[in-house]
């Protein structure tokens, strides 16, 4: 027991993206494996299936038939027509025969309860899916922005002076990782959109695969329409038993033939499926947690495209950020066109994508705190250069001063010049350079 709470201590979610892609890839996934585990110990290790056999039935044919009806689909038919029963001549004065033709019981069948376990876990890997490349991809930006996210949630909780040299430490590792990953990649993805375009296609992934899962949860259970769960939870509500609605139904009907000295002879028996005791629970569930997710995917995906495409809002940001700062006053023409000299030079796309992930995880005050080194290297690099002089940002990197803005960093010249442009320098060169780091 201890090593199960050990175990399920360390199981947290990761705090690479937004909560929408948590609950996805982390909360949908955790509950799916839960259900999958509790219907696969129904259907595997206990009785899913049981069954009213004739007296002359012995041993192994009540094995043989159990089995064959469980692996074989059963049918549902109502015992009676009339709804609802008041007295016992209602139950015996109308009651449903069981049809001659084939055709009209397999009308009927019920085929899921089999493949539960089965499509539970195949829906979990699918949630996770979004998320496997979005981690897997975005580091050929040269950027892990799992481990930024990590590093600022950390110095989120340490002391101001602490916090403001972890800070500038990873301001200054975000730079030496982009322009390690510039030389081995060369620009492919230096462009400055790369990490943000990915979070969009992924959120995009995240709503098409909820989407996807709804209609095809239907599919699955047989449903007619797409308020299914709606129908469900009312009957639920209203004390309407399965008897008279057939969703989930714990009573069916099984068809098997036995021959016998060369003659068939077929034999219907009625049959207990308990494990859709817990199937209703759970396709419930699942059906209203995907209508949720649904909305919840549409929303993320409409405000993160506003606020990456709409430049008005970054401005607004960056700019809210740098006046609860201690700067001296600038004339504010000239303000403005330093701050969107520095979002075009220096943050770019990525840059502010990664500010907006930071505050969503940890808050305004370490994102404003990197605002706050950048916007000094910034003026270190950039400011005593001409307005035409176009260095590349640090999103993809670029050298920029030390914090207290006495040097320039020669990150990329010297690892141009080492490697020709496109190949990663030397061990040598790499040390020299750490060093000056």
């Amino acid at each position: 027991m201890d090593r199960v709470t050990q175990f399920l201590s360390t199981v947290k979610p990761y705090r690479d993206g937004d909560f929408v892609d948590r609950l996805n890839s982390f909360y949908t996934v955790i509950s799916l494996v839960a259900c999958t585990l509790i219907v696969s110990g129904w259907s595997f290790v206990g009785s899913p299936i049981q069954c009213w056999f004739p007296a002359y039935f012995k041993g192994w044919w009540i094995q043989y038939s159990l089995d064959y009806c469980y692996v074989q689909n059963t049918y549902f038919l109502p015992f009676y027509n009339k709804t609802p029963i008041k007295n016992y001549w209602d139950l015996i004065s109308s009651p449903i025969d069981i049809p001659m033709q084939i055709e009209e019981r397999e009308a009927h069948l019920i085929g899921y309860y089999q493949w539960v376990p089965f499509i539970l876990a195949l829906v979990a890997i699918c949630f996770y899916v979004p998320t496997a490349i979005w981690r897997t991809l975005n580091k050929h930006s040269g950027i892990s922005v799992k481990t930024i996210c990590d590093m600022t949630s950390i110095v989120h909780h340490v002391e101001p002076s602490s916090r403001r040299k972890n800070v500038d430490k990873m301001v200054r590792l975000l730079d030496h990782s982009v322009v390690l990953a510039e030389n081995l990649y060369g620009n492919v993805f230096m462009t400055g959109h790369y990490i943000s375009g990915l979070y969009l296609v992924v959120k995009g992934l995240f709503l098409v695969n909820s989407v996807a899962q709804f209609f095809l949860l239907q599919a699955f259970l047989g449903a007619k329409d797409n308020l299914w769960g709606l129908r469900v939870a009312q009957n639920l509500l209203e004390g309407t038993q399965w008897e008279e609605t057939g969703h989930f139904p714990r009573v069916t009907v099984c068809d098997f033939e036995v021959r016998e000295l060369g003659n068939l002879h077929r034999h219907s028996v009625q049959c207990v499926l308990m494990i859709n005791m817990f199937n209703e629970k759970i396709f419930l569930f699942l059906w209203w947690w995907f209508l949720i997710l649904i909305v919840a995917n549409s929303l993320s995906l409409l405000s993160w495209l506003v606020v990456l495409l709409v430049d008005t809002l970054n401005v607004r940001l960056i700019r809210d950020y740098l006046k609860t700062l201690d700067y001296p006053a600038l004339k504010r023409k000239e303000f403005e066109y330093n701050l969107r000299d520095f979002m075009r030079k220096f943050l770019r796309p990525d840059g502010i994508f990664l500010l907006r992930l930071i505050s969503c995880n940890s808050g305004d005050v370490v994102s404003r705190e990197m605002v706050d080194c950048m916007w000094r290297r910034y003026q270190s690099r950039y400011l005593k250069a001409s307005p035409d002089d176009d260095h590349n940002s640090l999103l993809p990197g670029s050298p920029y001063a030390t914090a207290d803005g006495d040097s320039t960093l020669p990150i990329e010249p010297s690892f141009t010049q080492a490697g020709n442009g496109r190949n990663p320098p030397n061990s040598s060169q790499v040390n020299a350079q750490e060093s000056t780091l």
